[in-house]
């Protein structure tokens, strides 16, 4: 008896049309495995480049990421569903690996590394070095091929789930992004007590932003958005990783009062930083075996500045949410 192959659904959310976009389209075009469509989520028309494209134009969803993506609720016609983003392109099995991990019927969700690509500019490059040092993520292995592992958090950037699982948990929150991928992953974590299959199989090359301003800017987002989940989702973001940085930028702002003031001894108000940059040389080391000295170099200075704006992004969430609970609770007990 033969096994008919799953038909593949991938969507790709835009605002317009980008050399990138193309490029991830014309790397679909190449793959080894062939049933599958891809959808085009955009706020503009744009050019249907070939012929497994749909391109489904809706100008209400302008930046909204998150209700761009679920138009595949409505028109993928897939068992699988793939996220992928616009700066994000596929090797030519890539949907042959997918096939191969969903096999296992008990996998219902999968996601791959996304690798830096060896053309992006050297800042792009520097980039994607934060993103794979130990001190700049928040796991190498979103970053680097690691071994498989179950996740319970994962960029929609390289994202499988299935349809009916998909649709199931009502796809993404609209409105909502940076962050609906970590709704999405927990949703799919409370509704069937599973996480998502980390594969390296599953690999896909992303364009990263730019250090320094293009990197922060999406450091920033990324921030704001993860201070508001540590009060409203805290399963997944109430974690001490995502307070460090914060803790950080606060040590630092006071260690000029400690000085000034001769509370504490000299040494150990500068020993925390002394050890803080020894750890970031060390990350610098490692880098340079991967990605070479220069790179590492503006590296290290993009991990400490990511460092120093995420805490800030954080805090400043962090606070306005824990002041609007407050507040909420407040005119509640007006009420009564």
């Amino acid at each position: 008896m033969t096994t008919v192959s799953p038909l593949i659904s991938v969507v790709i959310p835009v605002e317009r049309e980008s050399p990138y976009l193309f490029e991830a389209l014309e790397q679909y075009s190449k793959q080894s495995f062939k049933r599958f469509e891809v959808i085009i989520a955009s706020s503009l028309p744009i050019r249907q480049p070939f012929p497994f494209v749909r391109i489904i134009v809706n100008t209400r969803l302008r930046r909204d990421v998150s209700s761009k993506r679920n138009v595949i609720k409505e028109y993928g016609k897939g068992e699988i569903f793939v996220f992928n983003d616009d700066d994000v392109y596929v090797p030519h099995d890539y949907l042959r690996n997918v096939v191969r991990v969903f096999q296992k019927k008990s996998v219902i969700a999968a996601a791959g590394p996304l690798l830096t690509p060896s053309g992006d500019s050297i800042m792009q490059r520097a980039g994607g070095a934060v993103w794979e040092s130990y001190l700049g993520s928040d796991g190498i292995y979103k970053s680097l091929k690691k071994p498989r592992r179950t996740v319970y958090d994962y960029p929609a950037a390289n994202l499988i789930v299935r349809a009916e699982i998909f649709k199931k948990v009502g796809g993404f929150i609209p409105g909502v992004f940076p962050g609906e991928d970590t709704k999405l992953c927990l949703d799919i974590l409370n509704t069937y007590g599973k996480g998502v299959q980390y594969d390296p199989l599953l690999f896909a090359y992303h364009h990263r932003k730019a250090l320094f301003r293009d990197h922060l800017k999406q450091i920033g987002r990324y921030a704001n958005q993860r201070g508001w989940f540590a009060i409203t989702y805290p399963e997944t973001s109430f974690r001490l990783q995502y307070f460090l940085p914060a803790a950080l930028l606060f040590y630092i702002l006071t260690v000029p009062v400690f000085l000034l003031t001769d509370t504490v001894s000299p040494f150990f108000v500068l020993l925390p930083l002394l050890i803080y940059a020894i750890v970031a040389a060390g990350e610098g080391i490692l880098i340079s075996v991967r990605r070479g000295p220069v790179i590492a170099g503006i590296a290290v200075l993009g991990i400490v500045a990511t460092h120093l704006y995420y805490g800030y992004c954080f805090s400043k969430s962090f606070i306005r949410k824990i002041g609007d609970r407050m507040w909420s609770f407040v005119r509640l007990i007006n009420r009564l």
